[in-house]
């Protein structure tokens, strides 16, 4: 059971009700008592604390040590753990950057984020099927080294970087901007249930917290933070990705950048001016992995030997990738030909009763879900396909399949296909 008088962590929850999670005068507060979280707190109640705006000396009022406990009591209840900025397990990377969150709100520990190389993958919510499709790369490609990939499980990049590390075996983290039993985006507990099943999802907001515009905007100061490096794969000018990269670079963390589809679309303009004052363009997992190589995965985890990634026929590029599906296939022997004797005829055997097909319960599944399982099963399995033939969004058909990935209802293949689990 977390003790919550531990490494002053009812203090740090104190503080972060009193002056608000993201807000940075907390911590010049604290400089103020000698870097003593419990020194800020006795000053604070006294009003020794100078600096302070009203509305910070009538939050500092109504906050209170009671209050902060019955936060940490309410956690225990819904088995959340909270991580104060003291505590151990607390990821070390977060205490280097400007105004780290004074807790962190976990729904299982951080342990798998200990001397881990982490990438944040980032981008629009309404990508489209050449990002997806990159984005499914990246994230499985990085999950095979042992990368644990950073997001912000929303729709569209976030949710497919997610489920692609999830599927290629990985870790995946995902940092919200509510608390982290908040169901943002709407309907989204089957994607969210996966990624604790495989990871953790943290905030720095209690439990039930409700988000606000500006607390997306201050959250991704730490999922940059968590990060040893930040992937955009499409964003337009107005993206919250670019703010994500510009925290980055203030963290002096690396950038990569997928190139656009199309230089004439506002939809990639933010990744084109990116790439233009200098990220790291990026075709296929090597570009990162090679970093790593380089320096920054010392003393950090991985699955394979980094010295594969100098290994000359190894992967380069997407274009690569595909081309080694398309030799496996065509290396893939012969059903029909199996065991076939080229030194005489093989006698006509009988033919076998066809197996029939198990039947598929739509019960749990929305009308929606329902067509698309039903598409998928006649044999429709390019989700562009299935795309033009529900005249759907890409980005929203994405997310119902992820959904019915999770219900366990179909699996996603190499190629953007989709088959029924039978």
């Amino acid at each position: 059971m977390m003790d919550i008088t531990k490494n002053n962590l009812v203090y740090w929850v104190w503080l972060s009700l009193a002056f608000g999670a993201s807000n940075m005068k907390k911590w010049s507060c604290i400089e103020q008592c000698g870097g003593s979280v419990v020194d800020t707190y006795h000053a604070a109640v006294s009003g020794r604390l100078y600096g302070l705006t009203a509305y910070e000396q009538s939050k500092i009022r109504e906050a209170s040590l009671e209050k902060a406990g019955s936060v940490l009591e309410n956690c225990i209840k819904k088995n959340v753990i909270a991580y104060g900025y003291e505590s151990e397990g607390y990821p070390s990377k977060l205490r280097s950057i400007d105004n780290p969150p004074a807790v962190l709100f976990s729904t299982g520990s951080l342990d798998f984020l200990n001397n881990r190389a982490i990438i944040a993958i980032v981008g629009a919510r309404k990508a489209s099927d050449y990002s997806l499709r990159v984005t499914e790369r990246i994230a499985g490609g990085l999950a095979k080294w042992g990368v644990v990939v950073a997001s912000g499980c929303a729709d569209g990049i976030d949710a497919m970087s997610h489920m692609a590390t999830i599927r290629a075996g990985g870790k995946t983290v995902a940092v919200v901007a509510g608390g982290v039993d908040y169901d943002y985006p709407r309907n989204s507990f089957e994607r969210r249930n996966a990624i604790v099943n495989n990871g953790a999802i943290i905030s720095e907001h209690a439990p039930g917290y409700r988000p606000l515009a500006g607390d997306f905007v201050a959250r991704n100061r730490i999922l940059s933070g968590i990060s040893d490096g930040v992937v955009i794969t499409q964003a337009s000018k107005i993206s919250g990705a670019l703010n994500t990269a510009s925290h980055a670079v203030s963290q002096n963390k690396d950038v990569y950048c997928v190139p656009p589809k199309d230089i004439f679309s506002t939809e990639y303009a933010g990744v084109s001016s990116l790439l233009r004052d200098g990220a790291t363009p990026v075709f296929s997992p090597k570009d990162i992995m090679m970093q790593f190589a380089a320096g920054r995965g010392q003393g950090k985890e991985f699955a394979r030997d980094l010295s594969m990634v100098f290994d000359k026929e190894a992967q380069t590029s997407f274009a690569d990738d595909i081309e080694i599906e398309k030799k496996a296939k065509r290396n893939k022997p012969d059903a029909k030909a199996k065991g076939r004797k080229t030194t005489a005829p093989v006698a006509q055997q009988p033919m076998e009763t066809e197996v029939p097909k198990k039947e598929i319960d739509y019960s749990a599944l929305s009308e929606l879900q329902k067509r698309l399982v039903t598409e998928i099963e006649n044999g429709t399995q390019l989700a562009d396909e299935l795309s033009a033939k529900l005249e759907m969004d890409i980005s929203e058909l994405f997310s119902e399949l992820t959904e019915l990935e999770m219900m366990g209802y179909v699996t996603g293949i190499a190629g953007n296909k989709f088959v029924i689990n039978r």
